[in-house]
């Protein structure tokens, strides 16, 4: 049995796409995956199961028809979660003020792909690498909420992954190591 960690892409955000934690969990359950925690009200979901067992449409269509819209997800191992934030930049989730995000997708193919047009946006002071399926960005103190990186969330590959911030990423690590 593996431990994996779900991430469900922009629920409980803003007051749109409500999602009752219990009701995700017992989601979970029902497709048979076992020790289902969620973390967080934003859609993190730390479950164990067979590798065979781990149906992310299987997961997606079933969140459709219980919540009644769309919610992409986003499947890591226990390892990938652990080592995306072992293996990160050692920029990225200091504490300095700045803005510090993670960003998932659904392959390192696919995140490659993508970090070639966020890396269009970063400017001085931003800070941007891909490391497998994830994308890490920081953002210096001054430009924390006006960099032209933040862009990124209007392009048409912002829909095709789905972003925790730096300190959200490292708790879920935290849990899984403990």
């Amino acid at each position: 049995m593996t431990v994996y960690v779900a991430l469900l892409r922009a629920i409980n955000v803003g007051g749109k796409n409500k999602v009752p934690m219990s009701d995700l969990r017992l989601v979970f359950e029902s497709l048979g995956l076992t020790d289902v925690k969620t973390m967080l009200n934003s859609g993190n979901v730390i479950f164990t199961a067979n590798k065979a067992a781990v149906s992310v449409d299987k997961i997606t269509a079933t969140l459709a028809k219980t919540f009644a819209f769309d919610i992409p997800v986003f499947v890591m191992s226990r390892e990938e979660v652990i080592s995306a934030v072992d293996d990160a930049p050692t920029w990225w989730g200091i504490d300095d003020g700045g803005r510090h995000d993670t960003i998932v997708a659904v392959s390192a193919a696919e995140a490659n792909r993508i970090f070639v047009t966020f890396s269009k946006f970063a400017g001085p002071g931003d800070y941007i690498a891909v490391k497998g399926r994830v994308i890490y960005i920081s953002v210096i103190p001054e430009l924390r909420n006006k960099s032209a990186i933040l862009k990124i969330s209007r392009t048409p590959e912002f829909g095709q992954v789905t972003v925790r911030g730096a300190n959200t990423f490292k708790k879920l690590a935290a849990k899984l190591t403990s």
